[in-house]
């Protein structure tokens, strides 16, 4: 559900949308000069895939994330997401001797970046090299992501300026992507799967662009968004009435302008919260 408004102090909603009024989006960044490509405009996170912006050119892979605490943390077992994923600009690189692309991806580990080891899973993933562009999946546990988003396999290539409907079922220790540029999700869909075990803990929303360098630089001008991200957690059918993380609403109430004494009621956990005015919610009584 979404945050409703009972007056202009007193609000009522979820324990997870209570906790991301006040979730700031905080940067990671990895070898990167001083761009950002990566962004969030509410509804959507937006993302350019990086060209040429590695410091001193270090041989290697770097990136740029920018990270949301759900306010807690998906099932170890069952799940199921679906999100819109929107092509503005697509000029894929060129250069075979490196690879770029971007990820919208979920860890456990507010502050992890592609150097960092973590349990994770990509939503979904892009990828470029050789003038060969796809959308793929990957999921790790205890491993850096690195420039490897898309496990190395297409789901889907042959891209273009347009949107993609991407759905990710995880079931124990099953991981399945769908893709499809119908907005049913389910009409003409490509499928790929993977099985990882032991990826638990999964809390923090991630957006990253990444791009290497081996004496060269990637090219190319790839431009789009993320948007209607939306999270059914302890289920593997997606159903809107069973939608636990909406990432409108996230985006849409961070950091909003709260006064002092501001009520939060909880419907799912039945508790009363006053905010403090800055960044603190007090809880008052239980019903």
């Amino acid at each position: 559900m979404a945050i409703k408004w009972l007056d202009a102090k007193r609000l009522q909603g979820t324990n997870a949308e209570r906790l991301a009024l006040t979730n700031t989006p905080t940067r990671q960044s990895y070898r990167i000069n001083s761009e950002e490509y990566v962004t969030e405009s509410s509804p959507k996170l937006n993302f350019t895939v990086p060209t040429g912006d590695i410091a001193s050119e270090t041989t290697g892979f770097a990136g740029d994330t920018l990270t949301f605490d759900l306010g807690s943390t998906l099932s170890d077992t069952e799940w199921v997401a679906r999100v819109e994923l929107t092509f503005t600009s697509m000029t894929e690189n060129t250069n075979s001797s490196v690879m770029n692309g971007g990820s919208l991806w979920i860890s456990d580990t507010a502050d992890g970046n592609v150097e960092d080891a973590q349990d994770w899973c990509s939503f979904v993933g892009y990828q470029s090299q050789n003038s060969t562009e796809f959308l793929g999946l990957n999921v790790r546990n205890n491993v850096a992501p690195e420039s490897s988003f898309t496990n190395g396999s297409s789901v889907l290539g042959s891209l273009s300026s347009t949107t993609y409907y991407v759905q990710l079922e995880r079931d124990n220790d099953v991981s399945t992507m769908t893709v499809t540029t119908n907005s049913d999700y389910t009409t003409g869909t490509s499928t790929g799967t993977i099985t990882q075990a032991d990826v638990t803990g999964l809390r923090y929303l991630k957006i990253t662009g990444f791009t290497e360098y081996r004496s060269t630089f990637t090219n190319g001008t790839v431009v789009g968004s993320f948007q209607n991200l939306k999270i059914c957690d302890t289920v593997t059918t997606y159903d809107d009435d069973d939608v636990t993380y909406d990432l409108t609403t996230i985006l849409a109430s961070i950091n909003p302008s709260l006064p002092n004494g501001t009520i939060f009621n909880e419907t799912d956990a039945y508790k009363y919260f006053m905010f403090d005015g800055t960044d603190t919610w007090n809880q008052m009584v239980s019903s």
